[in-house]
């Protein structure tokens, strides 16, 4: 039988990380967004040079996590949710013996968490930008409950609310 073509793979190892003891430790709101961070960045950091996913290199990884991730149109609570996908997804295709360089991956993951964070926080899209609050002085009160104004579908308090804690 020949060797599945990339997306068939990438596919196949998508479909194996949501089933792994990674992913089942990720959070709801995690887990919410993983299968598609876990696609996009699979498929970006294979296509920077043209290679399969087990021949994946640090640099392949920062790139798709830092200049692709932030620019295909995520609200920003699921690019908080990044970090955690990408790194729990490596730590899995480790684990199952598909990338063996999985763990430096992974702690390349974890370095670059701080400039995926700032990098989302200028969206280059202003399109995809949060809504700007209202100045201090007119800005009406937020109940915990009421639904987040980022959009999430989330309550305030479990999601942008819980950072103000």
């Amino acid at each position: 039988m020949a060797d599945p073509s990339p997306p068939a793979t990438l596919e196949a190892w998508v479909s194996e990380f949501a089933e792994s003891p990674a992913y089942a430790h990720l959070s709801d709101h995690e887990r919410e967004h993983a299968d598609l961070v876990a696609r996009e960045f699979l498929a970006a950091a294979c296509a920077r040079r043209g290679v399969p996913p087990e021949a994946l290199d640090a640099e392949d990884v920062r790139a798709a996590l830092c200049d692709h991730l932030p620019t295909i149109g995520l609200s920003h609570c699921a690019l908080e949710t990044v970090p955690a996908v990408v790194r729990a997804l490596l730590e899995s295709l480790e684990l199952a013996g598909r990338l063996p360089s999985g763990r430096g991956l992974f702690r390349q993951a974890g370095a670059l968490s701080k400039a995926l964070r700032e990098r989302s926080a200028r969206p280059p899209n202003p399109s995809h930008a949060p809504p700007s609050p209202p100045p201090p002085e007119t800005a009406p009160a937020r109940s915990r409950n009421a639904p987040c104004p980022c959009g999430s579908g989330r309550k305030f308090k479990k999601c942008c609310g819980a950072s103000h804690a």
